[in-house]
């Protein structure tokens, strides 16, 4: 799904436009995970969470929502010079017509580039063709090489995949989420 967002600031009179890009098997993948790691908690540390209520499974939405989704971007890091931009509520027309423009020749032409799981696979890796310094902003990097191999097994390339499995599991031993990282790569691995 490709989400286009509209974000008022906290300090009133002005709004940025945010994209993103879910892949919905991701996005229950990482909902999977967060269910797992609250579920974990609780067995293991039970007189710290004691009176807080059983995590419930993640429910599939019908609605992708910008800060769910795995790859996300502020539509002024596509406007040169590729830098944050907010839009003034005060000057309204003003405002409406150059994010409307901004949109139909910038966002949506970008948004197209990510239109297939084979195009995101091919575009999201590090170093890929078309990159620029701002582009999106995705997962922390350990969980994002996990959903990058998540993506890569869906589409059939399943040496790739098993290769950043093993690599990301290698490189999270001895930190935190090393455990996780386990758990993500085995379900992974397992369909």
């Amino acid at each position: 799904m490709q989400v286009i967002n509209f974000q008022g600031s906290k300090y009133g009179d002005e709004f940025t436009v945010n994209l993103g890009v879910q892949i919905r098997e991701l996005w229950d993948l990482q909902a999977e995970s967060g269910y797992e790691v609250a579920r974990r908690l609780r067995v293991e540390m039970p007189d710290l969470l004691k009176g807080i209520p059983d995590p419930a499974p993640p429910k599939p939405s019908r609605y992708a929502f910008e800060p769910d989704c795995q790859l996300r971007l502020r539509l002024g890091r596509l406007i040169p010079p590729h830098q944050d931009k907010w839009w003034k509520y005060s000057q309204l027309d003003a405002a409406v017509e150059a994010v409307s423009a901004e949109l139909r020749e910038r966002a949506l032409p970008y948004l197209d580039l990510y239109a297939s799981r084979e195009d995101i696979a091919s575009r999201w890796m590090t170093g890929s063709a078309g990159r620029f310094p701002g582009d999106w902003i995705g997962s922390q990097p350990g969980q994002g090489a996990l959903l990058k191999a998540k993506l890569l097994r869906g589409i059939g390339r399943e040496v790739e995949a098993a290769d950043l499995l093993r690599k990301t599991v290698q490189q999270s031993e001895g930190q935190r989420w090393h455990q996780t990282a386990v758990w993500l790569a085995h379900r992974i691995q397992k369909g």
